[in-house]
C-alpha cells in the first residue's frame, strides 16, 4: 500500500531537481528578460539601457545552462562507445548575443551525427527558457575543440571540400 500512495504523489508533484528548475528559470526571466526590473535597479544617475541585463543575473543564468548540460550529458549514454565524463562549458559573448556550448575534442567525430543531435536537443529542450532569455532568439552554437559542426564534418575527418575522403596510397618500390 505504501508504494503505491508514494507513486501517486509523485505524480501529482514534480521532483524536486524539476521544480527547483522551474523557480530558477522564473528568476532569471524575472531577472534578465523583463525591462522594468532592470530598470528598476539602476541608480537614478546612471539609468541603464531597456536592453541592458544585470551582469551578475547573467553570470548566473549561465552558470545554470551549464549545470543542466553536463548533468544531462552524463546522466545517459548518447554514443555507441561511452565517452563520459562529458565536460561542457557554457559561455556567453556579449558582442553578438550567442551562446557557446564548448566540448573537448573527443566528441568532434560525433558532432552532427544523429547521437550528438540527440544529446544537443536534449539539453536545449531542458534550459530552453534561459537560453532564450540570454541569447536575444539566436541559436546555440557548439564547437567541440574549438572547432565548430562544420569543420569536423569536413576538415576534421579528414574530408577535402570535394567532399571525398582521401585515399591512402602505398608506394610502391621499382620492381627490378
Amino acid at each position: 500500500m505504501s508504494g503505491t500512495k508514494g507513486t501517486i504523489r509523485m505524480l501529482r508533484t514534480p521532483p524536486r531537481p524539476l521544480r527547483a528548475h522551474f523557480a530558477w528559470v522564473a528568476f532569471f526571466a524575472a531577472a534578465i528578460g523583463a525591462a522594468p526590473v532592470s530598470t528598476t535597479l539602476a541608480s537614478p544617475k546612471t539609468p541603464q539601457a531597456e536592453n541592458e541585463k544585470p551582469e551578475v543575473a547573467i553570470d548566473v543564468a549561465v552558470r545554470e545552462i551549464e549545470r543542466i548540460s553536463n548533468d544531462i550529458a552524463n546522466g545517459r549514454k548518447y554514443f555507441d562507445i561511452d565517452l563520459r565524463p562529458i565536460v561542457i562549458r557554457v559561455s556567453l559573448s556579449p558582442d553578438d548575443g550567442l551562446l557557446y556550448f564548448d566540448t573537448d575534442a573527443r566528441l568532434g567525430p560525433e558532432a552532427g551525427y544523429t547521437d550528438m543531435v540527440d544529446m544537443q536537443n536534449a539539453i536545449e529542450g531542458q534550459a530552453e527558457d534561459l537560453i532564450k532569455a540570454l541569447s536575444a532568439g539566436n541559436e546555440p552554437s557548439w564547437r567541440f575543440g574549438g572547432r565548430d559542426t562544420g569543420w569536423w564534418l569536413d576538415e576534421g575527418l579528414g574530408r577535402h571540400k570535394s567532399g571525398s575522403i582521401p585515399s591512402r596510397r602505398l608506394k610502391r618500390s621499382p620492381q627490378a
